[in-house]
């Protein structure tokens, strides 16, 4: 699969996703139920940071979380029943660098700093800004947990994680991949055919999984193994599901999206 330099830096618009992600952490604080769409993340962190347990005899003492959003992968990391055998969370964990592009976010959210995991900011960054800002061969472990699916140019992230990771390091993601909300992606382009005679993007295009290998592996990175998790979550009709993709900040950033209307993003346009 070739895709062009232009085509790759023109997907997705970073500062429309900042918006969507500043909103709804904003409407979430203001909710008496603050917490109440963290459910995805909190889920994906979870299995995620599980995936570190599969790697033995090996620790990963300092670690970059690219994508932090409200600290789900140091939550797990640091969680009581963590402790490995050096005293550090999960993996070995014992200090965690963290990006997260949304500025009310990092304001808004202090992750409580365990003896066992410490946490770094670093502050005016996003996780869609490259080059990253480290020397080469900086960490034991980058991990991103649900945020770069909203990134145009993953070959450069790629390259930029491999550059700062140690020769021995490792690198774990989760993203939404090209089969997220098969249903709803059917449904709005079906309707729209037929009430406007064509469709437009209402549904992130996501990498699939057979393209993940190969741009792992152009990047230079060793032995990629990709894993697909299905998490199943059933809304009782879709205009619920749309509130809830709105509310995780997760609404459509694709730059050739419909400017005005309905539709859905992860999902949903606005």
């Amino acid at each position: 699969m070739l895709l062009s330099t232009r085509r790759l830096l023109s997907t997705f618009s970073a500062p429309l996703k900042a918006l969507h992600k500043s909103n709804a952490h904003r409407a979430a604080l203001a909710s008496a139920e603050p917490t109440r769409y963290d459910y995805i993340r909190t889920e994906v962190a979870s299995r995620l940071v599980d995936r570190l347990e599969d790697v033995r005899d090996r620790d990963f003492p300092v670690a970059l979380d690219l994508g932090a959003h409200c600290n789900h992968i140091h939550e797990h990391l640091a969680a009581e029943d963590s402790l490995s055998g050096n005293g550090g969370g999960i993996g070995g964990v014992r200090r965690l660098v963290t990006i997260e592009g949304c500025e009310e976010i990092v304001t808004g959210t202090d992750p409580v700093q365990e003896e066992r995991v410490q946490t770094y900011r670093v502050p005016g960054i996003s996780e869609h800004s490259m080059p990253l800002p480290f020397p080469d061969e900086t960490f034991d472990l980058v991990i991103s947990s649900m945020a770069l699916h909203w990134t145009s140019d993953l070959p450069t992230t790629f390259n930029e994680i491999n550059r700062v990771l140690k020769p021995d390091g490792a690198f774990f993601l989760a993203m939404a991949g090209g089969a997220t909300l098969p249903e709803l992606r059917s449904a709005v382009l079906l309707a729209e055919e037929e009430r406007d005679g064509g469709v437009s993007v209402h549904v992130g295009p996501f990498v699939d999984v057979s393209s993940m290998g190969m741009l792992l592996g152009n990047s230079g990175f060793k032995l990629p193994t990709i894993d697909v998790d299905t998490v199943t979550v059933t809304y009782p009709n879709m205009f619920t599901l749309c509130e809830h993709l709105s509310g995780m900040g997760e609404s459509n950033a694709s730059v050739n999206r419909r400017s005005a209307g309905g539709g859905a993003g992860m999902s949903r346009d606005g």
